[in-house]
């Protein structure tokens, strides 16, 4: 992918971060449960959205930066980075979320419980769908 497509997908997501925290917000503000979680998770979605969206504008604005970014995000070192970072914050999620499990269903709250071993669930079968993919794909 090149690297300006990178950015573009970069500044669609933050759209969509927007949308998806203006949605909850609005959601919340209409409907009778009043949620003061689901309040504070649209206001962040939305916020983390805005200055998404505006940090790819300004990137996409400036030729210079963008060549700058360009080379550092390419940077064999700062990808290694990224990538350790994300597989050790994932190891980290499964421990957690592991702990969650057995200290909801220890607290006797079998429903939270299931909640979080299904996301647990959904994550690690996301996780092996893609790692087929881009087996196939490399």
């Amino acid at each position: 992918m090149k690297f300006v497509q990178k950015i573009k997908v970069r500044l669609i997501m933050g759209i969509v971060y927007i949308i998806i925290g203006a949605a909850l917000t609005i959601l919340n503000i209409f409907t009778q449960s009043k949620n003061d979680v689901l309040s504070m998770f649209g206001a962040i979605m939305l916020a983390i959205g805005v200055v998404y969206t505006i940090r790819n504008i300004r990137l996409m604005a400036n030729d210079e930066a963008m060549k700058n970014r360009k080379i550092y995000e390419n940077d064999e070192r700062n990808v290694m980075l990224y990538k350790n970072a994300r597989s050790i914050a994932f190891y980290l999620y499964i421990i957690a979320a592991g702990i969650a499990v057995m200290t909801l269903y220890l607290c006797n709250l079998p429903y939270e419980a299931q909640i979080v071993a299904y996301s647990v669930c959904a994550l690690c079968v996301i996780y092996w769908i893609t790692y087929f993919i881009l087996r196939r794909k490399y």
